[in-house]
């Protein structure tokens, strides 16, 4: 009985999840970052990182830089929606330290999405209800249950592995994401209402020491490595917002 959302999650067409994708990342309304050379720069990593060759976004028409955006919300997370739609939210860009960050967060966010964990997650909430009756109106209240909803720890585990994967086979280093995860995890209460205290990444992915680790030791395997972006194209990444106002409202106000 437990294994049945993965089972089910595995025959549900993808043309269905799709449809599901779309109807949520509309909720997103107009926070959509849209500045031109941060979305080039986006558009440069998810090349690097090649994203037209995932499972589960290669058949997808415009799959590419089209289903992975920016969000101008101040928190640090991302999302990944049904049918392969990848949400980073600008605080995280923000609290990266370097674009490796960022490739980590996308290449384990694009484990989620090769094995359709989303779409799993959604019928153990939900059941089949989901998919046979679909979002019934109530597009934010599912969009907020899957930034809340932490995922198993086989399929973040999974996740880890396909984004360390795909790290050393376009020679980005895991090490800059090991240190992103001993961040988050370490991190002390600050001011009420920033993007870093929230931790929101942590309440959907849980960090371990041992999920760092095993970034760390990934690292160790090969030396050719290269940044992501040059300099040039991760102050583009980071300004991506510059001109979209903020949204003032919480995760949970969708």
């Amino acid at each position: 009985v437990a294994q049945t959302p993965s089972l089910v999650a595995k025959l549900v067409p993808p043309a269905v999840e799709r449809q599901l994708g779309d109807a949520m990342v509309g909720d997103f309304g107009n926070r959509a970052c849209t500045n031109e050379p941060g979305r080039a720069a986006l558009a440069m990593l998810t090349d690097r990182l090649g994203v037209r060759d995932q499972q589960g976004l290669r058949d997808r028409p415009g799959s590419g830089a089209n289903d992975i955006i920016v969000v101008n919300i101040p928190i640090n997370n991302a999302v990944t929606l049904p049918g392969g739609r990848i949400i980073l939210f600008n605080g995280l860009v923000q609290d990266a330290k370097s674009p490796d960050e960022i490739a980590g967060v996308l290449g384990h966010e694009l484990g989620h999405v090769a094995h359709r964990d989303v779409l799993e997650s959604l019928l153990r909430q939900l059941g089949l209800s989901v998919v046979l009756g679909g979002l019934d109106g109530n597009i934010g209240g599912y969009t907020n249950m899957l930034l809340s909803t932490a995922y198993s720890r086989s399929a973040e585990s999974r996740a880890d592995e396909s984004a360390i994967e795909t790290l050393n086979q376009h020679r980005i280093s895991p090490a800059p994401t090991a240190g992103f995860f001993r961040r988050l995890g370490g991190e002390k209460p600050g001011p009420k209402g920033s993007a870093a205290t929230l931790l929101a990444y942590v309440s959907s992915h849980p960090v371990s020491s041992q999920r760092a680790e095993r970034f760390a030791q990934a690292a160790k395997q090969q030396k050719d490595y290269r940044p992501a972006l040059d300099p040039g194209q991760w102050a583009a990444l980071r300004s991506i917002c510059n001109g979209s106002k903020a949204d003032p409202r919480s995760m949970f106000g969708f």
